[in-house]
């Protein structure tokens, strides 16, 4: 009984409808930024966004997600929405992880969907954007719109989709 209490009281990762967007600060591997440290929230401000944060997954689990981000986003306009991939890789890993995510992105052909490495202010963007536990996610995917969170899916299906599109295109209207 009071494992079952411990584990109800624990922390679910993933942020929530309503919250705000925090700033935060990663490498840049693909888009404008590429190579830089450069802040998307603060950079596009107001703009509608959407953020996939990825926990170490393979091309295969990420190309559904950013396959649609990017069809949905030109359609609408990369100037209107901005479309985010976030590999939040080990402590270490850097280069590495700047390797297989220019590698991967390559592969997935998403322009329009800017990809990111390992966040400066770690600790303060696991917390902000509640990425933590890490056992218990693989995936987590948010729009935004005015840098509060409107649609949350983490560990999303393939038959999420259609909703993770239909809330892209609301952020464009």
């Amino acid at each position: 009984m009071l494992t079952s209490l411990l584990l109800a009281l624990a922390e679910k990762p993933g942020l929530k409808v309503g919250d705000f967007v925090s700033p935060f600060e990663p490498m840049h591997v693909t888009g404008p930024y590429a190579g830089v440290r450069q802040c998307p929230v603060c950079e596009w401000m107001m703009l509608p966004m959407v953020f996939i944060w990825s926990n170490q997954v393979s091309v295969a689990e990420l190309k559904p997600w950013v396959a649609a981000a990017q069809e949905e986003v030109s359609k609408i306009g990369s100037s209107k929405v901005k479309a985010f991939f976030i590999d939040l890789n080990a402590a270490g890993q850097d280069q590495a992880r700047v390797g297989w995510v220019k590698k991967a992105f390559a592969e997935l052909n998403a322009p329009d969907v800017y990809a990111m490495v390992r966040l400066k202010s770690l600790s303060k963007s696991l917390k902000d954007y509640k990425l933590k536990p890490f056992s218990e996610w693989k995936i987590q995917v948010y729009t935004a719109k005015n840098r509060r969170v409107e649609s949350v899916w983490i560990n999303p299906k393939t038959g999420d989709l259609e909703a993770f599109r239909a809330a892209i295109q609301k952020l464009g209207q």
